[in-house]
């Protein structure tokens, strides 16, 4: 994204499904202080899926192929600047797929939304 003076914003990345170094699940919580931001993401993935033995062979097929199956984009309004946004961030929940799964030539349905979000407190 590019800012008012033209200038690149970062976007985090929220990755909804990601394994926290305690085992947990930090990005499911509600409190935002505990969520896990990145700045990288992938849309498919599947080299970590592809087994060591089969690791040099060519046309190795994965066991497991990773995939983001939800991009939600969430836009916060500014409540202080009718004409501002606060940094806007990317939600992505990932999945995964056999590698039999998907040499079946099978079909998987991935979603993409923009969220806009405001605060109606001061609205009322």
């Amino acid at each position: 994204m590019i800012d008012y003076n033209g200038d690149f914003i970062d976007v985090p990345v929220l990755i909804k499904n990601i394994v926290g170094p305690q085992g947990d699940a930090p990005n499911k919580e509600e409190l935002v202080s505990k969520w896990i931001l990145t700045r990288r993401f992938f849309l498919f993935d599947t080299i970590s899926g592809v087994n060591i033995e089969d690791w040099n062979k060519p046309n190795r097929v994965p066991s497991i192929v990773r995939y983001a199956k939800t991009f939600i984009l969430k836009v916060n309004l500014d409540v202080s600047n009718d004409e501002m946004i606060n940094v806007p961030y990317l939600q992505i929940d990932y999945r995964e797929r056999s590698g039999s799964y998907i040499a079946d030539n099978s079909l998987t349905t991935v979603m993409f939304n923009t969220e806009y979000i405001m605060s109606t407190a001061s609205f009322w």
